[in-house]
């Protein structure tokens, strides 16, 4: 949005306004520090960036009205190159002395009575703005940062040693006077370089624009210490920058405004009052955007906090998941947290919470309800209660036939309904706007405020007419229509009999059908039987500007609502539109030819729509060609290239697994297999850590953050990486670095050692002093450097490591024989601690010394290499974090920001713990069942491997089932063997054979415990002692994990799954499905939490962490903070009516996104076991819990097998399912894959070099 206004008296003020950051986005044509050593190297570069900014669609414009005299308003430059292309003289030069400085340039910013230019020194670049030389050769004005002696201006410019540029010279103007110098000269609307400079100096000599002043922007930037403003509202810190750019473009297009004084009265009350509800409704065009656009730069100005996003289907802003992320961006940088969430269940998740809890006051605005794409804005974002600070605004557009506030189930919130503009607020518009004076003339005001009727969008559009002379006077006024229509309707009688009528049709046809801005090039190209092309484009385009925004490059979208409503009612008729739709959709489809950056975005989206229209006959086929694009690797490749958007890519997938499943039968389950594994695929090939840091080695602060925010972490390691992101990126760009911390900053109070993390990032960038470097627990100082073979013992314990109560915890006593001499802690506590908080302080003091350095950087690698390989990530995690206070207490910053870059890593990587064998072995017996022999041979190898892998098990941890695959091996082949080789007495034995083996880590064992409950429903429904015993086996491996808040979870889930799902026949089976379908996270299928839950098959022994906490939660902010980390308002949402005080009440609710495809498996298990349903009806469910499945690997291969196993499929089909099937990974050792991930050999011998 446009930044605060520029006090006129504030002449120092102005250098804050020039951003030199704005030179990475300008791409010159020569390399600018080869120039800089040559003899006229800063001309050669000052030129290149005159030339470079001619490339850019920016106009010349007037400037933006304020009110205030005294003040001007200023355009951000990223608006002028992504946004509106529009500029005022001084935008210009602002623009152009940021992308000079930038370039290591010393500009000074030039202001005469009503004009600005930039000169440029040749003698002086950015780095000697303080040189001593300058005073002598420039003048004493060259110590103070301002020159206001226009004599002494003449004589540097014209001894050579400064050039000066007539910025205007690079915006595209053909109505500039000629007895003005920048508009003389001009060829295609521009200036040449060489003119640009004659015009310059040529403004130096009129008598009405003298002097006012020239700012040295370097010496007050650099050495007077003058911020740079702020390119965004502060809330936008967070926002991706596309969404950024978007959303300035918004606030620009509604510069126009007036005549709402009570509307923006009856706003600031609301704001003054206590927290609530505002809706404002009006008709299209009444000005909804426009007053809350204006509004929120009222309150911007005032100092309030406001978050706000604007849906906005002509600015590509109308998505769920960027409007749910925008503002969940926004309000967690106003309070101080890390945004959180990243699928659309969990962003809807943290905005309720946000909004609920805040504790910031904010003023949250969301406009345009009615244009969400895609979506629907409901009554589930907006909770009944909000925080006591927080005021939330909505706008929509009345549409016939729906109530907003009814639907959005607000109770009593205060209502605006925009009505008629008046003759005042007409008068007011057109002051805003610098209209010709004789406009306002009472016979003009009255001609003008008849022919609007009240309508301010029609306004709009005859002030554009006023300003740009196609109405100068009243008589030309009163030939104008009343009403709108009819308007547009003379200006396209115009348009279709004029020269090139056919290419603006075309223009406007591709527009009004295309689902995104498309850009100039992919208009020309879409189809040689239309009429745009080199030629005609250009001209076309001029005659339907003042109703497209955008730019050649983004692309151009049709500016308003009204404009394409009128185009399709009255210009285009569906019958009109079909073919520009059907030329689009082909270029879609010719994406591998074109490469164009609309075909690549929407190639996805035009076969997922042509899916859900077309008829049954057609709909396999149409399935077809969508998932074939979809799994596409080239397409996936090119995609990401062009559009840098990898979030809607990864969302794309699912989108097409839901549409596939919505109506599934038999002949689409090897569809819908295979696009269900694409979707583990693009997330593991695109979702890397180290893709996620790349970005910021190279000054990408905004790039690196926006592939965060595609990851799931917990909240401190999410704060850790953006901390590296703004440590790595710090010696390529100071500035991204020292904005990206600009939330960590203030009250802000993250757990240890994030402050010290901070603080080293800080010191680096030069705005802090050293830190104090203090291990964030006990003894809090790095202790004495042992010997290198004490250090090597270290690591090679600790990969020999088999005890069952340390090798996957990390977690072991206090009393370890032979390791008390290393952990000793002198406070008596018991607790059991983690070994990485012992072991990592010796490692890092030992690498301290330079003639350790080699040996102990080495070894700490290794270190933190064992630890990432452990598979169990809560606990992996736990261990990283321990060793993250060591690493950073080091005193070498290279050293310690390496450390930290190598445990980000490793805490962001995903589990290897996934059991995707069930599928395939389904397809093998299918396809055994179906009479081919080696597909019953493998069957029978795999039956006779599972038994000789479990006879090799044993009771101690390391060699029992530790991750519980052998059992859900057991229970996939029992099933299998019952339901598609109909051998129930080989499935039984298998299953027997699976209760009794040695149990694996409890985390892992209670949900391989319900996969095998639910195989003895399926395989022997009657043995309800078997199903008990399976449950009973996981509930209390649930009781016994050891980490307090996973054991919590892990037992709610059995909970859940115990006392109701298993509580005994499921009645209404596909109602209960329809439910869990349409909203998976409700209330009725949650986990449940048992209030002073005992644990009953917990051991109190000294290896278990006791669970205090949990027993003696008897709030519901006790359970949701400490027992479960999670939002107090999360579970009030969840358990209406509950009391804070939960003593008297037995169960609660726990919100629990992954619980979800647990209970999808359980209920394919159902389906599968029913007898009672029709075959068509069972897969048509079982494929609906698909795309539920989606977030656990595990599940989604059983919810496939089981379907899998539910269809009967001929040869042909089950070939293609196998070939989609995971194949099981050669070395089934999980820690030896681990080991392998981290760049380690299963028996890996540490080094003693």
């Amino acid at each position: 949005m446009p930044w605060a206004a520029w006090a006129k008296i504030n002449d120092k003020g102005l250098a804050q306004y020039v951003l030199p950051q704005i030179a990475n986005r300008i791409r010159l044509s020569i390399t600018r520090d080869d120039a800089l050593t040559k003899p006229g190297g800063r001309r050669d570069v000052t030129e290149a960036i005159f030339n470079a900014l001619c490339t850019f669609d920016i106009r010349y414009s007037r400037p933006l009205y304020n009110s205030i005299q005294e003040q001007q308003t200023i355009r951000e430059p990223e608006t002028m190159l992504d946004g509106s292309g529009d500029g005022t003289c001084l935008d210009l030069a602002l623009l152009f002395a940021g992308v000079a400085l930038g370039n290591e340039l010393l500009p000074l910013v030039v202001v005469l009575d009503g004009h600005a230019v930039v000169a440029v020194s040749m003698e002086f670049g950015r780095r000697e703005a303080d040189s001593l030389r300058r005073p002598s050769d420039d003048g004493d004005w060259a110590g103070t940062g301002i020159l206001s002696n226009a004599t002494t201006l003449r004589a540097l410019i014209d001894q050579n040693r400064y050039i000066i540029v007539e910025c205007t010279g690079f915006a595209k103007s053909d109505a500039i006077p000629a007895d003005v110098p920048e508009g003389q000269g001009r060829i295609n609307g521009r200036l040449s370089f060489t003119r640009a400079i004659q015009a310059g100096r040529e403004q130096l000599e009129r008598a009405d624009r003298r002097l006012q002043f020239a700012v040295d922007v370097a010496y007050l930037q650099d050495i007077g210490k003058q911020s740079v403003f702020d390119p965004v509202g502060r809330s936008l810190e967070r926002v991706k920058p596309h969404l950024k750019r978007r959303l300035a473009r918004i606030f620009e297009t509604h510069q126009l405004f007036g005549g709402r004084t009570e509307e923006l009265t009856r706003l600031d009350a609301f704001v003054a009052g206590p927290s609530g509800y505002m809706v404002v409704t009006g008709g299209s065009g009444s000005g909804k955007s426009a007053l809350m656009a204006n509004w929120i730069r009222r309150l911007e100005g005032r100092g309030r906090q406001v978050a706000y996003h604007f849906i906005s289907l002509q600015h590509d802003t109308a998505g769920h998941d960027e409007t749910l992320l925008s503002l969940v961006q926004q309000l967690s940088y106003w309070n101080n947290q890390p945004a959180s969430g990243t699928s659309g269940a969990e962003m809807e998740s943290s905005f309720i919470d946000l909004i609920t809890e805040s504790n910031a006051p904010v003023v949250l605005v969301i406009d345009a309800l009615d244009e969400a794409k895609g979506w629907e804005v409901g009554p589930q974002l907006f909770p009944a209660r909000l925080a006591p600070n927080v005021h939330v605004v909505l706008s929509a557009r009345v549409v016939a036939g729906k109530d907003w506030i009814a639907h959005l189930d607000l109770q009593r919130p205060e209502h605006i309904e925009l009505g008629p503009l008046s003759q005042a607020g007409v008068e007011e518009v057109l002051r805003t706007a610098d209209v010709p004076e004789w406009a306002f003339d009472q016979n003009a005001l009255v001609e003008l405020t008849d022919k609007i009727n009240g309508d301010p969008f029609y306004l709009r559009v005859l002030v554009e007419d006023l300003l740009s002379g196609r109405i100068t006077t009243p008589a030309a006024l009163e030939t104008r229509p009343k009403g709108v229509d009819e308007y547009f309707r003379r200006w396209w009688d115009e348009i279709r009999t004029s020269i090139g009528a056919q290419a603006v049709q075309d223009m406007l046809g591709y527009l009004l059908v295309a689902r995104g801005p498309i850009s100039a090039s992919e208009l020309k190209n879409v189809s040689p039987d239309d009429a745009l092309s080199g030629f005609s484009f250009d001209a076309a385009l001029e005659n339907i500007r003042r109703f497209v925004v955008g730019d050649a490059d983004r692309g151009f979208s049709l500016s308003h609502w009204r404009f394409q409503d009128y185009l399709a009612r009255e210009v285009l008729t569906d019958a009109d539109q079909r073919p520009y739709r059907n030329r689009l959709d082909d270029w879609c489809d010719q994406w591998r030819q074109n490469k164009g950056r609309y075909a690549l975005s929407y190639a996805v989206s035009r076969r997922v729509d042509a899916l859900a229209a077309a008829p049954q006959s057609q709909r396999l086929n149409a399935m077809r060609e969508v998932v074939h694009l979809i799994c596409d690797a080239e397409y996936q490749q090119r995609r990401v290239d062009a559009t840098d958007a990898l979030a809607s890519l990864k969302l794309d997938v699912p989108r097409v697994i839901q549409e596939i499943a919505r109506s599934a039968d038999a002949s689409v389950v090897p569809l819908l297999a295979r696009v269900a594994m694409e979707h583990e695929h693009v997330e593991h090939k695109w979702l890397l850590p180290e893709a996620m840091l790349a970005p910021a080695s190279q000054g990408h602060v905004e790039e690196a953050e926006r592939r965060l925010a595609l990851f799931q972490a917990e909240d401190h390691w999410r704060d850790a990486a953006r901390l590296l992101i703004a440590w790595l990126a710090a010696p390529f760009d100071t500035g991204a670095a020292r904005r990206a911390l600009r939330s960590f900053t203030g009250d802000w109070a993250g757990i240890p050692p994030l402050p010290m993390l901070r603080d080293r990032v800080l010191a680096t960038i030069g705005d802090g002093a050293p830190p104090i470097l203090t291990l964030p627990y006990y003894p809090h100082t790095l202790p004495v450097p042992r010997s290198k073979d004490e250090m090597q013992r270290i690591v090679a314990t600790l990969g020999a490591d088999q005890s069952a109560a340390t090798r996957i915890s990390g977690i072991e006593p206090i009393r370890v024989p032979g390791r008390e001499s290393l952990r000793a802690r002198g406070t008596g506590n018991e607790t059991p601690s983690y070994i990485a908080e012992g072991d990592a302080p010796h490692l890092v003091a030992f690498a301290i010394s330079p003639t350790n350095r080699e040996a102990g950087t080495k070894l700490i690698r290794q270190y933190i290499g064992i630890h990432a390989a452990n598979p169990y990530a809560d606990y992996r995690n736990r261990s990283l974090w321990g060793i993250l206070g060591a690493v950073l207490c080091h005193p070498e910053a290279d050293w310690a920001r390496d450390g930290t870059r190598l445990l980000v890593t490793g805490a962001f990587a995903p589990s290897p713990i996934r059991f995707r064998e069930a599928f395939r072995i389904a397809v093998q017996c299918r396809l055994a069942q179906a009479g081919v022999a080696d597909a019953r041979v493998e069957f029978d190898r795999t039956v006779r491997e599972t038994h000789a892998g479990a006879a090799r098990l044993r009771e101690s941890r390391w060699e029992s089932d530790s991750w519980g695959n052998h059992s859900r091996r057991f229970a996939c082949l029992a099933e299998c063997a019952a339901v598609a080789l109909k051998d129930q007495t080989l499935g039984e034995v298998l299953l027997n054979e699976a209760a009794v083996l040695p149990v694996g880590f409890a985390g892992y064992q209670a949900p391989a415990s319900l996969t095998l409950a639910e195989a003895n429903k399926i395989v022997r429904p009657g043995d309800a002692p078997s199903l008990s015993a399976a449950l009973i086996q996981a509930r209390s491996s649930a009781h016994n994990v050891q980490d307090p808040g996973f054991c919590a979870r892990t037992t709610a889930r059995v909970n859940a799954m115990r006392d109701i799902w298993w509580a005994g026949p499921m009645e209404d089976l596909t109602g209960v499905l329809d439910e869990f379908i349409r909203d998976p996270f409700a209330r009725r299928f949650a986990p449940i939490h048992r209030v002073a839950e005992d644990f009953e098959a917990r051991p109190n022994t000294e290896e278990r962490i006791v669970l205090d906490e949990i027993r003696n939660a008897r709030t519901l902010t006790d359970l949701a903070r400490n027992v479960f980390h999670l939002p107090v308002s999360a579970f009030e949402r969840l358990n209406p009516g509950v009391p804070q005080d939960i003593s008297a009440v037995e169960t609660i609710a726990v919100p629990d996104p992954k619980f979800a495809p647990l209970l999808a498996a359980r209920f394919s298990a159902e389906l599968l076991s029913c007898t009672d349903l029709p075959d068509d009806v069972r897969i048509l469910y079982l494929a609906r819990l698909v795309p539920i499945a989606l977030a656990n690997a595990t599940t989604l291969d059983l919810v496939l097998a089981r379907l899998t196993l539910a269809t009967t499929a001929d040869s042909l089909m089950l070939a293609e399912l196998l070939a989609v099937a995971p194949v099981p990974e050669a070395d089934t050792s999980v820690m030896a894959m681990c080991l392998r991930s981290n760049g380690l050999a299963p028996n890996h011998t540490i080094s003693r070099d």
